[in-house]
C-alpha cells in the first residue's frame, strides 16, 4: 500500500496551522480547519454552509475587495494575494461585542483535471499582533495605532495600484488585439466603474452640441448630461452631487478640445465617490481617447484600401468587361442598320439599349457600399467582432449564429442597443473561462430576436442585472424588450426588436 493511501487528508487539513476555509464556486464555505474556527471567533456549525460574506459583521469595503479577489481566481485560475483586511470580529462568548482584527488573505484555486477551478482555498493569516508589535516595546498606545494605520494604509494603496495595473493590462491587450473601439470603450466603462467603486460607468462622445452614450456599464444613478456639458465647457474634471446621487466626470481630450467624457455614478447613500476618484479615472480617459484615435486611423486605412480596391476593380472592368460589352453594342448597332425588316431591327436596337444599361449598372456597382459603415464593417461583422473579442479576452468557449439577412433591417439606435446588450452580458456577466456561451441573432417576419445562453459561472444575482435593468428600459423605449432568467445552471437573455419599418 502506498503512503498516499494511508494519509487522512481531512485530518491534515483540520490540523493545519494556517487558518483556512474551503469555498465552493459560489463562495459558500464547505469546510474550515480548527485554526480558522479559532481566528474567526465562530464555531464550525455557524460557518460551514454559509456564504463567506455572511460569516462576519457588515464591512462593505472588505467584502468588495474579497469578492474581487475571488472573482479573479475563478476567472484566471491563478493564486491571488490580497492586501490586508480589517474585520470587526465578534468576541467569542460575547456576541454583542466586536474587536478589530487585521488579516492577510490569500486565495488559491483548487483545479480539476481539465484545469478548471473546482473550489477555492481561502487562507488567512492574522497579523493583528504583528501590527501591535511594530516599533520599539516602549511605544505607547497612540504610536502603536499610528503604526498599524500606516501599514494598513500602505497595504490598501498597493492593492488599489495592482487593481489599476490589471485593468490597464486588460484594456491595452484589447487594443493590441485590434478590438473595435466600441468593445474597448465598453471595457473601459466597466473597469472604471470597478476601480472607482461606483454602480455605473459610461463613455459619452460629442455629437453636435450634445453628447451620445458610446458605452455604458451598470445602471446610472443620475443623468450624466449636465455634468458632461460642464466638463466640456471648462475642460476640467468635475463632481456633481444631487438628490439623485453623485457623479464624477473626467474629459477625453483631443487636440486641446474635449471629445468626450468618462462618467461614473453612485446612488444616494452609497459612499466612496467624490473628488478623490478623479485621479484614478484619468488614465482610463487617456486610454479611451487612444482607443478612439486608433479607431479613426483604422477607418482612414479602411477607406484608403476601399478606394484603392475600387480603382483596381474599375480598371479591370474597363479593360475587360465594360470594353467588350461596349464593343458588342457598337457591332449590334451597326448590324441593326443592315437589317431590312423593321421588327428584327427594333429588337436588335432594344438589345443595344439593354447592353448600355448593363454597362451603367456595372459602373454603379463598383462604387456601391450598401450595408457597409464608414469603417468598412457591416452590422453583422461588428457583432461577430464583439463576440470574438469578448471570448478571446474573457477566455470562455462560444458558439454563435448570426442571420445573414441582418444588415439594414434595424435602425441605428436598435443596432447600438443590441451591441450594448451583448457587451453587458459577454463582458460584465461571464467571468469564468470554463463557461460555455451560445449566441444567436435571427431575423423574423416582423422583428429581430437575439438570444444568449450562459452555462457555467456568472456574477452573483443583482450585480450585473443593474446594467441589464437599464438596458431593458431602453429596449422598451425603442419598442422592443429585453428579458433574462436563470435556472438549472444556466442564464438566458432574450432581446427582441421590431424591424426598422415596423417602428412606431
Amino acid at each position: 500500500m502506498e503512503m498516499s493511501d494511508r494519509v487522512d487528508f481531512e485530518a491534515v487539513f483540520r490540523a493545519g496551522a494556517t487558518p483556512s476555509a474551503l469555498l465552493s464556486r459560489d463562495f459558500v464555505i464547505v469546510a474550515v480547519n480548527d485554526a480558522y474556527e479559532k481566528v474567526s471567533g465562530r464555531p464550525r456549525a455557524e460557518l460551514v454552509g454559509h456564504d463567506v460574506f455572511e460569516a462576519f459583521p457588515d464591512d462593505a469595503e472588505a467584502a468588495r475587495a474579497l469578492r474581487v479577489s475571488l472573482d479573479r481566481v475563478l476567472a484566471t485560475a491563478e493564486r491571488n494575494v490580497m492586501a490586508l483586511l480589517k474585520f470587526d470580529v465578534a468576541v467569542r462568548g460575547r456576541r454583542d461585542e466586536v474587536e478589530h482584527r487585521f488579516w492577510s488573505p490569500v486565495n488559491v484555486p483548487v483545479l480539476d483535471d481539465d484545469g478548471s477551478v473546482r473550489m477555492i482555498l481561502h487562507r488567512v493569516e492574522e497579523v493583528t499582533e504583528v501590527l501591535r508589535e511594530l516599533g520599539l516595546p516602549r511605544q505607547d498606545a497612540a504610536e502603536m495605532q499610528a503604526g498599524q494605520a500606516e501599514v494598513y494604509a500602505r497595504s490598501k494603496e498597493l492593492e488599489r495600484t495592482n487593481q489599476r495595473l490589471a485593468a490597464a493590462t486588460d484594456i491595452t491587450t484589447a487594443m493590441l488585439a485590434d478590438a473595435p473601439p466600441d468593445v474597448v470603450l465598453r471595457l473601459i466603462a466597466f473597469r472604471a466603474k470597478e476601480i472607482a467603486g461606483a454602480t455605473s460607468g459610461c463613455v459619452l462622445l460629442r455629437e453636435g452640441d450634445g453628447f451620445d452614450v458610446a458605452a455604458e456599464a451598470g445602471d446610472a444613478a443620475m443623468d450624466p448630461a449636465a455634468l458632461a456639458a460642464e466638463v466640456r465647457r471648462t475642460g476640467r474634471p468635475g463632481v456633481r452631487v444631487t438628490g439623485d446621487g453623485v457623479a464624477v466626470a473626467v474629459p477625453l481630450r483631443h487636440e486641446e478640445e474635449v471629445r468626450g467624457v468618462l462618467v461614473v455614478t453612485n446612488p444616494p447613500g452609497r459612499s466612496g465617490l467624490g473628488s478623490s476618484a478623479i485621479l484614478p479615472l484619468e488614465p482610463f480617459a487617456t486610454q479611451a481617447e487612444l482607443a478612439l484615435e486608433l479607431g479613426d486611423r483604422r477607418r482612414d486605412t479602411a477607406r484608403l484600401l476601399l478606394l484603392a480596391d475600387r480603382d483596381r476593380i474599375a480598371r479591370d472592368l474597363h479593360r475587360s468587361v465594360v470594353s467588350r460589352l461596349f464593343q458588342l453594342g457598337l457591332e449590334l448597332s451597326s448590324a441593326a442598320e443592315l437589317i431590312i425588316r423593321a421588327e428584327p431591327a427594333r429588337r436588335v436596337r432594344g438589345v443595344v439599349v439593354a447592353l448600355d444599361g448593363v454597362v451603367q449598372d456595372l459602373h454603379t456597382a463598383v462604387f456601391r457600399t450598401g450595408g457597409v459603415r464608414p469603417d468598412g464593417r457591416t452590422f453583422r461583422e461588428r457583432l461577430q467582432d464583439l463576440i470574438d473579442h469578448a471570448a478571446e479576452s474573457q477566455g470562455f468557449a462560444t458558439t454563435f449564429r448570426i442571420d445573414p439577412r441582418l444588415d439594414g433591417v434595424l435602425g441605428e439606435p436598435a443596432e447600438q442597443h443590441l451591441i450594448a446588450v451583448l457587451s453587458e452580458v459577454l463582458i460584465g456577466e461571464v467571468r469564468d473561462r470554463t463557461a460555455q456561451v451560445s449566441v444567436s441573432v435571427g431575423v423574423q417576419p416582423d422583428r429581430v430576436v437575439g438570444a444568449v445562453t450562459v452555462r457555467g459561472l456568472v456574477l452573483p444575482a443583482g450585480i450585473t442585472e443593474l446594467g441589464l435593468t437599464a438596458l431593458a428600459r431602453r429596449a422598451e423605449q425603442l419598442g422592443g424588450s429585453l428579458t433574462f432568467e436563470a435556472g438549472h445552471g444556466e442564464r438566458h437573455f432574450t432581446w427582441q426588436m421590431p424591424l426598422a419599418g415596423d417602428h412606431g
